[in-house]
């Protein structure tokens, strides 16, 4: 069956995806579900084992008045999410958000170290651990979490994917960078592109996108005591506040040998993904359409 459903945002994790997904409920020309989730997806174990029409119903009785869209980083990360999308939502529009790759293997890092399915090692061991994920010996839960904080910033790949069921003119590209920056600018292509009034300024506009924390007092808190999605809440109110206060939660440094590692495995996907998006028409591209510039600080040139 084919359902109604007129927008996808696709970002990778730790690509704005949360932030973009308030900024798009606000808009009063716009239906999202009510709570942003990410297991619940076309062409994910849920979807498989419940079926289309469960997954639709999450979406909410569609209003004619209303583009109706839906968020998860998953989407762009499982393989079986293209053509499941292109089986249900033949005429779907794309939002892709990326970030720096090097920047969102830090971020994702502690993120999965937050949730406690990765032993609690430094930052250094840890990166290095997941470079070396594929080719290492071990529980194979933790091997699949290492591999995927790599794997999850090889956006070519995961662009191809799509690009075998859907023409490119069907997505547009913005920069986790570009969001930092200039979070209006970023929106106003987004609502143009999915046709909705472009100049609606939403209550989210400058909370940013969600702050990782990289406290090793939170870290460690979160990690011994069990997840529920009130802990989460009070989390992220916590890190939210330490911003604020001006407590020292800054990303860490990774050393040179470290960068250079992370370069050299993802140098060929920069650079893939950049030539996929010279093939994008201009207004599809990101703000700053050249990635060796959005992405200077750790990169220099591409």
């Amino acid at each position: 069956m084919a359902g109604r459903l007129d927008f996808l945002v696709v970002g990778a994790q730790k690509c704005a995806t949360s932030w973009l997904y308030y900024c798009l409920r606000e808009h009063p020309e716009l239906q999202l579900p009510a709570k942003k989730r990410e297991v619940e997806y076309l062409g994910g174990d849920l979807y498989e084992a419940r079926g289309a029409d469960w997954y639709f119903g999450l979406l909410g009785q569609p209003s004619e008045a209303k583009k109706l869209g839906d968020v998860s980083v998953e989407y762009i990360y499982d393989p079986r999410a293209p053509g499941a999308v292109r089986e249900h939502a033949p005429n779907v529009k794309f939002i892709l958000s990326m970030r720096d790759p090097i920047d969102r293997v830090i971020s994702a890092y502690h993120w999965v170290l937050r949730k406690g399915v990765i032993p609690d090692l430094p930052l250094e061991e840890g990166i290095n651990r997941a470079m070396n994920a594929d080719s290492a010996e071990g529980d194979p839960g933790v091997k699949m979490q290492y591999r995927d904080i790599i794997h999850r910033g090889y956006y070519d790949v995961q662009m191809e994917r799509y690009l075998g069921h859907f023409d490119l003119d069907r997505f547009l590209f913005v920069l986790y960078e570009d969001i930092s920056e200039k979070p209006m600018a970023v929106l106003r292509r987004i609502y143009e592109f999915i046709g909705v009034n472009p100049d609606f300024e939403p209550p989210s506009l400058n909370e940013r996108p969600k702050h990782n924390t990289y406290l090793r007092p939170l870290i460690s808190l979160e990690r011994i005591i069990p997840r529920s999605r009130a802990l989460g809440k009070v989390m992220d109110i916590a890190n939210k506040w330490s911003h604020r206060l001006g407590i020292e939660s800054r990303k860490p440094d990774l050393s040179g040998a470290t960068t250079d590692g992370l370069r050299a495995l993802y140098r060929p996907h920069v650079e893939q993904t950049q030539r996929i998006l010279e093939r994008v028409s201009r207004e599809r591209r990101p703000l700053t359409p050249d990635l060796r510039k959005a992405w200077s600080r750790t990169w220099g040139r591409v």
